[in-house]
């Protein structure tokens, strides 16, 4: 996790507003789930990918090619 950049006090912000708006995001240690999604929705099991490994190496390749994915089906608007 090499390749992230941290947000101003003014992005974080407004990202956290969004994600208490968009999901209903309300933080708890005795509430399960803290939030709502919308659906339709996946999930994806990825244990598979990991094995048996502990390996930090394993996590960090599936970062990157989970990024790579996200980039490539995201619309870049130029902001």
């Amino acid at each position: 996790m090499r390749n992230w950049v941290p947000f101003s006090d003014k992005e974080y912000d407004e990202i956290w507003d969004e994600v208490y708006s968009d999901f209903d995001f309300s933080p708890s240690v005795s509430t399960f789930l803290a939030y709502k999604v919308p659906t339709p929705y996946i999930t994806f099991d990825i244990s598979n990918y990991f094995g048996e490994s502990l390996d930090l190496d394993v996590y960090d390749d599936l970062e990157e090619k989970v990024l790579l994915v996200i980039k490539e089906n995201t619309i870049y608007n130029g902001t």
